[in-house]
């Protein structure tokens, strides 16, 4: 047993660049499907950990203005001790502006009211630091204390100062750097009396056994009966919201994201199981005759497969090894990142035992399993039959067809004609990994695409928001400030919900009350400023008619055809119009468009500014003097900012399509190197035989240059052909997750890219077999 071993071990030196093609090409796919499956592992236990423990409303309950306090908040407790509802407390939030002391810079913030100590169990903070606000103080969400840089106190913009004495981890909000939003929180006393600041009240609900994705239709069910209950009892709801169970705000863009990598890894472990199992396969080839020569001298048939599955199980065992430490690295990056975008933090960590049995059984069970039948029916042939030589294969009809050229090319192409199984397979590969390399840029070019369409559609360079309305003509010392403004246009929006019937339907809103929010937007006459692309139906002529874009379409519970009659309320009162057009409007939430009513009066101001102007130093002068005006509360917008926050949410889904690519690449090169070089190793024979016939080493190299160039322009013209067919798939399944229009988009780039990365490594695969084969020309 000690001399086959050490046999064998001389024949994986000698044959040691296939063996480390071997070894990489385990360790990538072991490390693919670690990476995903423990990424998904630690995003699942931030979710349990974070937003799950923080025991998050299922129902948020708006209600309608003109309500006693007092009286609200007892209906609340005797609420929280009905049957199926495990907890309700009453909600505080109002939307203002507020900057760090001594900043110039403001922000939009989202202030909420602190639970009071005895409804700590429902909506509450994972954990906080400091003080309990008291007073004038306040608490602010800690990715906003990072926007903040750390002040110690900030300004609302009604003048009033709040020292901030801790900060809150709240995982049921998105990011505040991704949402541009401050989130606050201060004790509930505190934010009704602030002045000039609108409240809008909330019952915020809990139910029992409720929980899973299944259980959606359970949770609309229980808050349309604590609706009715409020109701009965004088509390008028004017919004209900139901936002999807257990699901974040950016749960769909991670998604995306997690299921693109997931192809991505079963992609990989295909490429390279396959490569694996060609690269075993070709060292099996070289071992016939050896095996021959060890059965003459009385090598048993058993002690020949326990010497060849020792060799295996080294190398094999070290590409696990490899392959899964590196996996576990990268799965914490991805999961962090993440968890950086679902504001979550990652606890706890630990390796799952079904991903590192995942691993081991990709990395060592599959290759010892391939070798120990192939070696069991190899050994067990007779001694005679072992050592025939079979290495000089008599040629075919097709490999003898007259070919024209050099005489090397043709060579090369007589050789890929003898061998076509193992052409066809390395094509394949290559073309696979080639399809999937371009699909991952052509995917990340769609998305920018996406975004040049949004901002295409956009013929605006700023947005005044304004708390209170205002007419144009009060609007005339604000815009002295920016004599770069050309044309200005009311474009006023509102929080809306869609009625069926005489109920409100049910809205999938968060409770930060934007993701999902349903909106109204009222569209002056001769509008401008908006570029629409109609998907069906027309534009709008009169008030009674409305347009919907392709995410309010979506968020309605019933297919509605164009002429339908829709309605929605909006402030406690119902409108009603009939459907005439349905709009494309990518990354914008989901919208209704109505034409305004004649009035002057408007809170969303659109400005084109002159061409070639500073969009942002106009936005800050705007700025200054609505300070100067005492016009507390203007927000100024502008293209740049809008398209930031509309790139922050595909941020995750980016660096994933990177990574596809990239992956994907690595892998197809691996697989031709291997390709390659056992077809080199298997035709040492004839490749002697050829130096013995007067063939020089550059000509034996040139040879398996050509095979290397035949595969990788093949290849190309497959990938293509697989790309156009994926590539709509891709773009289709990621646009039904983010509810976007995504459309496949071939990235300029990606064929030349793709095309230089398998010519290089082509070149480097076909440079090393032929230093092999240029070393093995003396073996006769």
């Amino acid at each position: 047993m000690s001399l086959l071993i050490r046999r064998q071990w001389g024949e994986v030196r000698s044959a040691r660049g296939r063996w480390a093609a071997l070894l990489i090409a385990l360790m990538l796919s072991v490390a693919a499907v670690v990476a995903l499956a423990q990424a998904g592992e630690r995003l699942d236990a931030a979710m349990r950990e974070n937003y799950l423990a923080t025991a998050p409303a299922h129902a948020q309950l708006l209600l309608s203005p003109g309500f006693d306090m007092s009286g609200a908040r007892e209906l609340v407790a005797e609420l929280a001790r009905q049957d199926g509802i495990a907890g309700a407390r009453l909600g505080l939030s109002a939307s203002t502006r507020l900057r760090a002391e001594g900043s110039e810079k403001w922000h939009p913030a989202l202030l909420f009211a602190l639970p009071d100590p005895g409804n700590g169990a429902l909506a509450r903070g994972r954990s906080t630091r400091g003080s309990l606000p008291r007073g004038e103080e306040v608490w602010i969400e800690r990715d906003g204390a990072r926007l903040l840089g750390g002040a110690g106190m900030v300004e609302l913009v009604n003048g009033t100062r709040l020292a901030v004495t801790g900060s809150q981890h709240d995982p049921a909000l998105a990011p505040a750097s991704t949402e541009g939003v401050v989130y606050a929180y201060l004790p509930a006393r505190m934010l009704l009396s602030l002045p000039g600041v609108s409240t809008q009240a909330s019952v915020l609900l809990r139910f029992n056994s409720v929980e899973a994705e299944r259980d959606q239709a359970r949770a609309d069910a229980a808050a349309r009966r604590a609706v009715s209950w409020l109701q009965v009892r004088g509390l008028h709801v004017q919004e209900l919201r139901v936002p999807p169970l257990s699901e974040h705000p950016h749960q769909r863009q991670v998604d995306g994201a997690v299921s693109m990598l997931l192809a991505c890894a079963l992609l990989s472990m295909v490429l390279c199981t396959v490569t694996a199992a060609a690269l075993l396969r070709g060292w099996l080839d070289g071992q016939r005759h050896a095996l021959g020569v060890l059965k003459v001298l009385g090598a048993s048939r058993a002690g020949l497969v326990l010497s060849s599955l020792t060799v295996v199980l080294c190398v094999t065992g070290l590409a696990t090894l490899a392959g899964t430490l590196l996996g576990l690295s990268l799965a914490e990056a991805l999961a962090r990142v993440s968890a950086s975008l679902l504001n979550l933090e990652l606890l706890h960590w630990r390796a799952s035992p079904q991903v590192l049995a995942a691993g081991l059984g990709l990395g060592l069970l599959l290759p010892l399993a391939f070798s120990a039948v192939s070696i069991w029916l190899w050994a067990g042939q007779s001694p005679a039959v072992a050592l025939a030589q079979r290495e000089l294969q008599r040629p075919d009809a097709l490999s003898r067809l007259p070919l024209a050229g050099p005489l090397a090319i043709r060579m090369a192409m007589r050789n890929v004609l003898r061998r076509r199984q193992r052409f066809v397979l390395s094509t394949l590969l290559l073309a696979v990994a080639g399809a999937v390399f371009m699909g991952g840029l052509n995917l990340r070019s769609a998305w920018g695409h996406l975004l040049d369409q949004s901002a295409a559609q956009r013929l605006y360079q700023v947005e005044l928001r304004l708390v209170t309305p205002s007419t144009r003509l009060a609007l005339v010392p604000l815009l002295q400030a920016a004599p770069e403004v050309q044309v200005i246009e009311a474009w006023n929006v509102q929080r809306a919900t869609w009625v069926d019937g005489e109920h409100i339907q049910i809205s999938r809103t968060y409770p930060d009350g934007g993701h999902g929010q349903l909106l109204l937007r009222h569209v002056p006459a001769n509008a401008t400023l908006q570029r629409m692309t109609l998907l069906a139906g027309r534009w709008l002529e009169d008030g009674s008619e409305l347009v919907i874009n392709q995410a309010a379409a979506a968020a309605l519970d019933r297919p509605v055809n164009l002429g339908d009659t829709l309605s929605v309320v909006v402030r406690d009162v119902r409108l009603t119009g009939r459907l005439v057009g349905r709009i494309e409007e990518p990354m914008s939430p989901p919208t209704i468009y109505r034409r305004a009513p004649p009035s002057e009066l408007g809170t969303n101001w659109r400005l084109r500014i002159a061409p070639g102007s500073d969009s942002q130093a106009v936005a800050e002068r705007l700025l200054a003097r609505a300070a100067h005006l005492s016009m507390d509360g203007m927000r100024a917008v502008t293209e740049r900012d809008l398209r930031t926050a509309a790139a922050g949410h595909l941020l995750v889904l980016q660096r994933a399509l990177s990574w596809v690519a990239l992956s994907t690449g690595l892998v197809g090169v691996v697989a031709l190197a291997s390709a390659l070089g056992s077809s080199v190793a298997e035709r040492k024979r004839e490749l002697a035989v050829l130096h013995a016939l007067g063939a020089q080493g550059w000509f034996l190299e040139r040879t398996v240059m050509g095979e290397a160039l035949f595969v990788v322009l093949l290849s190309l013209v497959v990938a293509l052909a697989l790309g156009l067919i994926l590539d709509p798939l891709l773009a289709a399944h990621l646009g039904e997750l983010t509810s976007q229009p995504l459309r496949a988009r071939a990235a300029w780039l990606s064929l030349p890219v793709w095309a230089l990365l398998a010519l290089v490594g082509g070149f480097l695969a076909s440079a090393s077999a032929s230093r092999a084969a240029v070393q093995r020309r003396h073996t006769l």
